[in-house]
């Protein structure tokens, strides 16, 4: 099974694609039990799902407007970090990077 940690460790940082709310929990559950944490460094267990989430090199989560998210897509933004579709990536799908926002047409 794919970690989330192997994720973040190449990239620093990882921005998610949850399409639902069934896969929002998921992601949140893989994170908690692979030792993630919110970015003020309290628990996922109150945290809820939100259609984009990062992971970071540091085991923190946290949340990415939809408005940076969808803009990333319009052209080569210096700095974006890898965009993931999570449910790709559990269901071990070679081709799991997002290479459009869902939110746009796009």
């Amino acid at each position: 099974m794919r970690t989330l940690k192997q994720l973040v460790e190449n990239e620093g940082k990882v921005w998610v694609f949850l399409d639902n709310e069934e896969t929002g929990n998921a992601f949140l559950q893989q994170a908690r039990e692979e030792g993630f944490c919110c970015c003020d460094g309290s628990s996922l267990d109150k945290m809820s799902w939100f259609y984009v989430m990062a992971l970071r090199s540091d085991m923190t989560v946290c949340y990415v407007s939809l408005f940076n998210w969808t803009f990333s897509f319009a052209g080569n933004v210096k700095g974006t970090p890898l965009r993931v579709d999570y449910e790709k990536y559990a269901a071990g799908e070679e081709d799991y990077l997002c290479h459009r926002s869902h939110f746009n047409g796009r």
